[in-house]
């Protein structure tokens, strides 16, 4: 990212954090995240295949982050999903 605006890793990083309070990779992580749990809503993929279309190389990585991120695991997060989903209808 730091090469695409013309900046040193350290200008680009400590730029970005300024604006954000986040790290690039806390950043780009958040928004893989989000758009996981869009696609956990939304369709009926399965937690790797989530994990691989959101950017993460690793199915165990993604669910480590996810919990960090949201305070309960993919397949937890999904199980809730489907339950309120039979309780729904």
């Amino acid at each position: 990212m730091a090469t695409s605006v013309n900046m040193s890793r350290s200008a680009f990083y400590k730029k970005f954090k300024s604006l954000t309070n986040m790290a690039p990779l806390e950043f780009v992580n958040e928004r893989r995240l989000k758009m996981a749990r869009q696609l956990f809503d939304g369709d009926e993929m399965n937690i790797s295949t989530v994990a691989y279309t959101t950017g993460f190389n690793s199915a165990k990585y993604f669910s480590t982050c996810f919990k960090k991120y949201y305070d309960c695991s993919p397949s937890d997060y999904v199980k809730s999903r489907s339950q309120q989903q039979i309780i729904g209808k």
